[in-house]
């Protein structure tokens, strides 16, 4: 989305930035807290009360497949960038929001995705799930803002050749923030 979503282009279609960033990061809020909430409520319909060490020995088997590159099992399904030119920056931003936080109603790029659904499902608990769901969402819309300061098609390029030489780093960073929170959002909850 960071592609695709950026103050530049929402200017160019006549949007404005902030309120179609605001509208994504709300679709991915309530696209995670649906999928946790989903998550969570089949670990309590089922009875589980997994310890918390199991549900962080999840997370951390995602992490180090994530580092070592295995790939996760996806559709190759992406978000519809026809709606770019079809709906307004709000309509849009929601939906693209809602796809990307539910997780799996698109690519899912990084092992976390399962280990969350996982840690919602085996926390046994509504609540936890989604707690867990929103920490997500949060979290992967929240990465829409890093392209807020970008104005000039030169900064747009300079960002994604930053993003391209940096991939390894930024993978890395993006695995430890999104540990951190999910790892919080359990012990927490």
């Amino acid at each position: 989305m960071l592609s695709s979503i950026h103050p530049l282009g929402e200017r160019g279609r006549n949007n404005r930035f902030f309120v179609t960033a605001v509208a994504y990061v709300a679709g991915s809020v309530i696209g995670g807290a649906s999928i946790g909430l989903a998550a969570g409520s089949v670990g309590w319909l089922a009875g589980w009360s997994t310890p918390v060490g199991v549900i962080a020995a999840v997370i951390g088997v995602a992490v180090v497949l994530d580092l070592f590159g295995v790939a996760v099992p996806s559709s190759h399904r992406q978000v519809n960038e026809r709606w770019l030119d079809t709906y307004r920056g709000v309509v849009y931003g929601f939906g693209f929001g809602f796809q990307l936080g539910a997780a799996v109603t698109t690519i899912v790029p990084t092992w976390l995705v399962p280990a969350m659904l996982a840690a919602a499902a085996l926390s046994g608990s509504i609540e936890t799930g989604l707690a867990i769901g929103v920490a997500f969402g949060l979290v992967r819309g929240a990465a829409l803002f890093t392209v807020a300061p970008i104005h000039q098609v030169d900064q747009l390029r300079a960002f994604h050749r930053s993003l391209h030489r940096h991939r390894s780093g930024v993978r890395v960073g993006l695995l430890a923030l999104m540990t951190v929170v999910g790892a919080t959002t359990v012990l927490v909850t």
